[in-house]
């Protein structure tokens, strides 16, 4: 079983994110036949006290429900799963895991971090699709450049500017794990959830009561839904489609927001400075933020501070991993000390 379960899993994962749905009913319609054609014989077969492996526990009569969020037991398994999910959204989606429009629109803000940048030496990888070592192999590939000439014409070769809009899964694992904690009374909201990263690693490695991805652009939220499908999240995972600004009351009910590189590339000085404000006035009392930058990094950077705008709100200290080599080699190390974690009280 074990070959054909790996077999099933590498086929699994070569189908596009967009045609999760039609396979998923392909294989129910394959197996249905199979099992009608053959139930009389192996029912006939089988011991009377003989109980399938993967059988399911027969409901108690009379019996409630659970309401506990479900986990896939097997740590490997679910690893299968992501790995499953992030394979069929590199086949669906070109090496940038930029969508349409932000191919012709997405440009580096203007402000002294990004300053230089510009289509010819910066280059969009997420690193929720592309780790470290699957970069090397793009640009060994030639799939990416690695490095450009600062002066056309000269030797003078300097590497490119990467950027990721998404947090790796090893980090989105590491939060959930090592930073947040017991989740089951909680909603975790992804403000602008994009590839949906945050919220299908939360459904696999968390036991968090429901997450919620609040998407602006239609594209990302389509791609979203097609995964939640596919992949069956759906009973605990929602998408929600619109600006934050218009979904306050969602922001209301959470327990953790996740806020990464949320408005920066995407909205004016102007507009970032509006939804920062109206974000942080909705979240309650309790609700914990993780943030990638600070809030106060990201707040300065558009002449606001946080001290003014959300008085209410303690850093909490993290137990941030210990580097495998040199911090400056060890970019699960470097990532995850990029992560802070708030408490509004």
């Amino acid at each position: 079983m074990s070959s054909a379960n790996q077999a099933f899993t590498d086929l699994l994962a070569s189908v596009p994110a967009d045609q999760i749905q039609e396979f998923k009913s392909f294989v129910l319609s394959k197996l249905n036949a199979v099992g009608s054609s053959s139930s009389s014989s192996s029912s006939a077969a089988a011991p009377a006290d003989s109980t399938p492996e993967e059988a399911p526990k027969a409901k108690k009569a009379g019996g409630k429900k659970s309401s506990k969020p479900k986990i896939t037991p097997d740590i490997s398994r679910r690893e299968e799963i992501l790995d499953a999910i992030i394979e069929s959204l590199q086949q669906a989606l070109p090496v940038s895991a930029l969508s349409p429009d932000e191919e012709k629109q997405l440009v580096p803000p203007n402000h002294p971090d990004y300053e230089g940048m510009d289509e010819s030496n910066t280059v969009h990888v997420d690193n929720f699709l592309y780790d470290e070592t699957a970069v090397d192999d793009l640009c060994d590939q030639g799939k990416i450049p690695r490095n450009y000439c600062s002066d056309c014409g000269s030797k003078n070769i300097v590497p490119m500017n990467f950027i990721s809009h998404s947090l790796s899964r090893e980090v989105c694992q590491w939060i959930y794990g090592a930073v947040l904690g017991n989740l089951a009374a909680n909603v975790v909201v992804d403000v602008g959830s994009r590839l949906g990263g945050i919220l299908y690693t939360g459904h696999l490695f968390s036991n968090a009561k429901q997450l919620i991805g609040i998407e602006i652009n239609p594209y990302w939220v389509g791609m979203q839904r097609q995964v939640v499908d596919g992949y069956e999240l759906g009973d605990r995972v929602q998408i929600v489609q619109g600006d934050v600004v218009d979904h306050l009351n969602i922001l209301e009910n959470a327990g953790v927001i996740f806020l990464h590189n949320v408005f920066e590339w995407f909205c004016s000085v102007e507009e970032q400075r509006n939804k920062w404000r109206a974000l942080l006035a909705a979240v309650k009392k309790g609700t914990r933020l993780v943030t990638c930058p600070p809030l106060e990094t990201a707040l300065e950077k558009v002449g606001l501070k946080l001290s003014e705008v959300l008085p209410t709100v303690q850093k909490n200290k993290i137990n941030y991993p210990k580097p495998k080599k040199s911090e400056e080699g060890d970019e699960f190390f470097e990532d995850c000390r990029e992560i802070s974690l708030y408490t509004v009280y």
